[in-house]
C-alpha cells in the first residue's frame, strides 16, 4: 500500500490527454495541486503528526487490495492499527464475483463494480456513513482497458465532490483507456463540482488528482 509517486510522472499522464479549453482551465494549477497532494507509505501513516486530524477533514484512502475476500481482514487490521477514519476508501483489484460475499467494514457503505467475464480486477468505494452520496454510473466503466466507478458526495453548504476510482489492467490498451478518461472529463466539465480522480496502473503504481 504505497502512495509515494513522482510528481513529474503524474504530469506526464495528463500531457497524454487531449484537453480542451475547459480541462486546461481545470488543470491550469495542476503543478501546485500535485505538489500539495501528499502520498504516504502505510508504515509511515501513524507517525505523520499532520494526519492526526484527518478524521475531521475530507480524506481519501486508496488501496490495491488484490482480493477483498482473501486480504480484506488484513485491510481492516491496517485501519485499526493506524487509528484513522477516512471519508472514502477506494479499492482496486477487489477480485469480487459473488455479490453476496460479505466485505462490510463498520460505519461504511460499500459500492462496487465487478468483472463478469473473467477473473481479477474490480473496483469499489467505501463511503463513511456520515456522508450523503449518490452513485454516478454514467462516469463508470468496465472494459478490458479500464475499470472505473464513481460517486458524488452531497454537501449542503459547499460544492459537491465527485470521486472517481480507476484501475487499468496491465494488459489493457493505454490509448483507449485515455480516451475513456477523456470522456469522463467531458461529462464533468459543465458541472460546478470538485473532482477527485484516483488511478491505479501497474507501471506507475498509484496517484490521485484533486481538481476544482
Amino acid at each position: 500500500m504505497t502512495f509515494d509517486f513522482d510528481a513529474t510522472e503524474k504530469l506526464n499522464f495528463f500531457d497524454a490527454l487531449d484537453l480542451d479549453e475547459t480541462e486546461h482551465h481545470i488543470l491550469q494549477n495542476r503543478d501546485l495541486t500535485l505538489q500539495n497532494c501528499k502520498y504516504y507509505a502505510s508504515l509511515n501513516l501513524p507517525s505523520q503528526v499532520n494526519l492526526m486530524n484527518v478524521s475531521s477533514k475530507f480524506s481519501v484512502l486508496h488501496h490495491n487490495v488484490r482480493s477483498l475476500v482473501k486480504n480484506g481482514q488484513l485491510f481492516k487490521d491496517f485501519l485499526a492499527n493506524i487509528g484513522l477514519t477516512f471519508s472514502c476508501m477506494l479499492i482496486t483489484e477487489t477480485w469480487l464475483r459473488d455479490v453476496s460475499v460479505s466485505v462490510e467494514i463498520p460505519n461504511y457503505s460499500f459500492y462496487c463494480s465487478n468483472r463478469d467475464n473473467r477473473r481479477g480486477g474490480g473496483v469499489g468505494i467505501y463511503v463513511n456513513n456520515a456522508l450523503n452520496y449518490i452513485t454516478r454510473p454514467e462516469l463508470g466503466c468496465m472494459t478490458s482497458n479500464l475499470e472505473g466507478i464513481a460517486i458524488e458526495i452531497q454537501r449542503c453548504n459547499d460544492k459537491n465532490i465527485v470521486i472517481v476510482c480507476l484501475y487499468r489492467p496491465p494488459d489493457g490498451n493505454l490509448s483507449e483507456a485515455m480516451q475513456t478518461i477523456q470522456s469522463v472529463f467531458d461529462k464533468l466539465r459543465r458541472e460546478n463540482k470538485l473532482c477527485s480522480l484516483y488511478w491505479w496502473r501497474h507501471e506507475c503504481k498509484s496517484f490521485g488528482l484533486h481538481c476544482e
